[in-house]
């Protein structure tokens, strides 16, 4: 198996001979290639590069969220002894 890094700009594992490490905010990351060579684009392409990684980490965040979400008090509480006193 290869040897696969995470990229923190794209979130996305890359193969090691795709990625570089950088020092972003003090802190070394690892990013792609890909993103990299993208701040070297005109202001509007790395907008737009920057809004289609944005959207992408807002899908995967929902799923997550959506996948992870407790019940509501009020369906858990709903029925039996509630815990609340009568509150519920």
């Amino acid at each position: 198996m290869t040897d696969k890094v995470f990229c923190y700009h794209c979130r996305n594992y890359h193969p090691s001979t795709e990625v570089r490490q950088v020092e972003s905010k003090g802190v070394k990351r690892w990013r792609c290639l890909k993103s990299i060579a993208s701040t070297k684009a005109s202001r509007a392409q790395r907008d737009a590069f920057g809004k289609a990684v944005s959207e992408t980490n807002r899908k995967v965040t929902l799923e997550q969220n959506r996948q992870t979400l407790p019940r509501s008090v009020l369906e858990v509480f709903r029925g039996g002894t509630s815990l609340l006193g009568g509150l519920g």
